[in-house]
């Protein structure tokens, strides 16, 4: 789970340690940006990928729209949910629903 996540969790009995049951689905959705140092971005909870380039990516997340743009972008994972961007990022920002 990420920060904010809403989980169903068991409490344990005693000294015995609980466990998560569940993590339940996000409310609202949106996408979360999370940069690890000062060349790496990951945004989680996207669920399309619009324009890739090494000057400007794009994804998408719900009705969400955020762009990077940069120097040398280039993505090292990919998944349904989940994109990491290493590069010089120089500005990231919403856009409008018509890119």
């Amino acid at each position: 789970p990420m920060t904010g996540d809403r989980v169903r969790f068991t409490p344990g009995q005693g000294e015995e340690h609980g466990w998560l049951e569940e993590i339940l689905p996000r409310v609202g959705g949106g996408i979360f940006l999370e940069w690890r140092g000062k060349e790496r971005l990951v945004a989680e909870g996207i669920d399309g990928l619009l324009e890739y380039g090494h000057t400007r990516i794009t994804v998408k997340g719900g009705s969400e729209r955020i762009g990077i743009f940069g120097k040398g972008l280039e993505m090292r994972y990919l998944s349904e949910t989940c994109i990491v961007i290493e590069g010089k990022i120089l500005k990231v920002c919403y856009l409008p629903e018509e890119v």
